[in-house]
């Protein structure tokens, strides 16, 4: 066989199996960033699951002794309903499968929380653990960030600028450590107050845009009850 057919008989089959590949990672489930390891589900209502596949793929998604099937539609999108939960600290796993197999650890229920606005509620943990001691003040409070050990409160921030990339924080995070160093100090302080009370675990999700305008933020109907 001759240089040029060894080449081009080459090249054919890498373009093949480039094409295989491709079409394989095309195939297999994907979720959002929102439903992942250490998420917390809303507990007494209707749980929605979703994500991508290909095209017709059939997905199970298995959760406690819940077991629910669903077909992709045309553009590769599915969704499931789980049935309303009772809530729970006892850390539990999802299993959804389809090509593919993906495996979700140390998932709780109990109440999550949006907590949106402006650069009121973004001001982050970390900040807030910066504030000046006044001179001659003993009793100030200790730093949060370091008692913050609650593996009941789980956070999740909605970067902007990074929703492209898949740092190893981007995604739900026990509130502690570095995670929480990132975090609106007022969900996480929300978040706290809610689980002294409630003695559920609670999820926050964080989204928050400086200097946008309030009104997006709310809904037609909240604007029309306002006095």
């Amino acid at each position: 066989m001759s240089r040029m057919k060894i080449s081009i008989y080459f090249s054919v089959t890498c373009i093949v199996l480039m094409s295989l590949l491709l079409n394989k990672a095309a195939a297999e489930i994907s979720l959002p960033k929102v439903i992942g390891h250490n998420m917390v589900l809303q507990r007494n209502k209707p749980v929605p699951v979703w994500g991508y596949a290909a095209v017709g793929e059939k997905v199970t998604v298995k959760f406690g002794t819940q077991i629910r099937r669903t077909i992709t539609d045309g553009s590769g999108k599915w969704q499931i309903i789980l049935d309303p939960l009772k809530a729970s600290d006892k850390p539990a796993q999802m299993l959804i499968t389809g090509t593919n197999t993906i495996t979700l650890e140390n998932i709780l229920v109990g109440e999550v929380w949006l907590c949106s606005g402006q650069s009121n509620m973004e001001y982050t943990m970390r900040r807030n653990s910066k504030v000046t001691v006044p001179e001659g003040i003993t009793d100030w409070p200790v730093n949060e960030l370091d008692l913050a050990r609650e593996s009941n409160i789980r956070i999740f921030l909605v970067e902007r600028k990074k929703m492209n990339s898949d740092p190893a924080h981007l995604g739900w995070n026990i509130a502690e450590d570095s995670a929480l160093r990132s975090f609106s100090a007022v969900a996480y302080f929300f978040a706290k107050k809610m689980y002294k009370e409630l003695h559920v675990p609670i999820g926050v999700i964080s989204s928050a845009i400086p200097g946008s305008r309030i009104e997006p933020w709310a809904s037609e109907e909240a604007f029309a009850n306002s006095p």
